[in-house]
C-alpha cells in the first residue's frame, strides 16, 4: 500500500529531477498562501522563486464569494504578482459552464418548437451566493434573468414564499438553482430552492463547490457549502447535478486545455484532501498537501492508513 511521501525525505537529486519535470504549479489560495486576510510569510518568496526558474503559477480557489476581477486586485495588493490569465475560481467555472449548458438547452427547445408561436419565457437562474458569484454570472449570461439577492433580508413566511415562487415561476423558466457560499443564507432561500427543484422537473441543482469545512484565520475551521447542499437535497429529494469546483476536474481540465499542458507537468498544492488532492488524483497530476489550513498531520496519517481513502492521498 503506497503512502504519502514527504518532500523532505527526497534526496537532492530526486528533488531536482522532480522540480525539472514540473512546468506548472497550481496553488489553492486560502489555507495555502494566506489564511483569512493574513498572508503567510513564505508565500511571496515561494512564488518569486518558481517564476525565477521559469515555472508557471496558477491560482485556483473554491471561494466564489469574490470575482476574478477582485481576486486580481487582492493578489496584486498582497504582492502575489498574478497574471490576468492565472486566476481560476469555482464561481467563474460555474458561470461559464452553466451559461454554455443553458444556451445548448435553449437552442434545443427552439428547434423543437420552431413552429410554435406561443410566447416564450425568459430563462432564469436562482443563485444562492454573494456579489462575486453574481458578477461572474452576469459576465457569462446576457439573456438570462439572475435572481436571489433580493431574498437576502426576507423573513420567512410560508404564504409569502409560496406567493413569490408562483410569481417567478409563472413569469420565468427557472432552469437551475446554483449554490455558492452565502453569508446571507436564510430559510426563505432554502424554501425557494426546494420548491424550484420539487415543482420544476427541468430545473437542475448546481453548486460552485462542496467544501465541508473552510479555514478561517488563526487555525479556525468553519462550515463550507456542503451542509447547505445536504439540506437542499433532503428537502427537494433531488441530488446535486453538477459540482464545478474542486474535487471536480472541470477547472483543472480547463487549465490544461488553455495552457496546453499535460497532467504529469502539473503540481497541485492544497490544504484539503477531500477537494484539492482528490481533484489532483482524479486528473493524474502530482500533488502536495500543506498543513497550514484544513489538513492536519493526524488526518494525513488516517488517510495513509485507510484503503478506502486512496483518492485523498497526495
Amino acid at each position: 500500500m503506497s503512502t504519502t511521501k514527504s518532500l523532505s525525505s527526497l534526496s537532492p537529486s530526486e528533488l531536482s529531477s522532480l522540480f525539472k519535470s514540473i512546468t506548472t504549479f497550481v496553488f489553492d489560495c486560502d489555507g495555502v498562501l494566506y489564511s483569512g486576510g493574513t498572508l503567510f510569510p513564505y508565500s511571496v518568496p515561494c512564488l518569486r522563486f518558481l517564476r525565477k526558474h521559469g515555472k508557471r503559477v496558477i491560482f485556483l480557489s473554491n471561494n466564489d464569494t469574490i470575482s476574478r476581477r477582485v481576486y486580481m486586485d487582492k493578489f496584486v495588493e498582497k504582492g502575489l504578482e498574478p497574471d490576468p490569465n492565472s486566476i481560476y475560481s469555482s464561481g467563474s467555472a460555474a458561470a461559464k459552464s452553466l451559461a454554455k449548458h443553458l444556451h445548448t438547452r435553449r437552442r434545443q427547445r427552439e428547434q423543437e418548437h420552431r413552429n410554435d408561436d406561443a410566447p416564450r419565457k425568459k430563462d432564469a437562474v436562482l443563485y444562492i451566493g454573494m456579489d462575486g458569484l453574481k458578477e461572474e454570472l452576469q459576465l457569462q449570461m446576457h439573456n438570462v434573468f439572475i435572481f436571489g439577492d433580493e431574498f437576502n433580508n426576507l423573513s420567512y413566511n410560508e404564504d409569502e414564499v409560496l406567493r413569490v415562487f408562483k410569481e417567478y415561476s409563472t413569469k420565468y423558466r427557472i432552469q437551475a438553482v446554483l449554490l455558492g457560499y452565502d453569508r446571507a443564507w436564510n430559510l426563505f432561500k432554502l424554501a425557494f430552492a426546494i420548491l424550484s427543484l420539487r415543482e420544476i422537473p427541468e430545473c437542475e441543482f448546481w453548486a460552485t463547490a462542496c467544501d465541508t469545512l473552510i479555514p478561517w484565520g488563526d487555525g479556525n475551521i468553519l462550515p463550507g457549502v456542503q451542509p447547505i447542499v445536504r439540506s437542499i437535497e433532503e428537502g427537494s429529494q433531488r441530488k446535486l447535478s453538477v459540482i464545478c469546483g474542486k474535487p471536480s476536474t472541470f477547472i483543472i481540465d480547463e487549465i490544461m486545455e488553455e495552457h496546453s499542458i499535460n497532467p504529469d507537468q502539473i503540481m497541485v498544492i492544497g490544504d484539503q484532501l477531500e477537494t484539492d488532492i482528490t481533484m489532483a488524483n482524479r486528473t493524474g497530476t502530482l500533488s502536495t498537501v500543506v498543513l497550514s489550513g484544513v489538513c492536519s498531520a493526524h488526518l494525513l496519517d488516517e488517510v495513509n492508513s485507510s484503503e478506502e481513502r486512496l483518492e485523498q492521498r497526495p
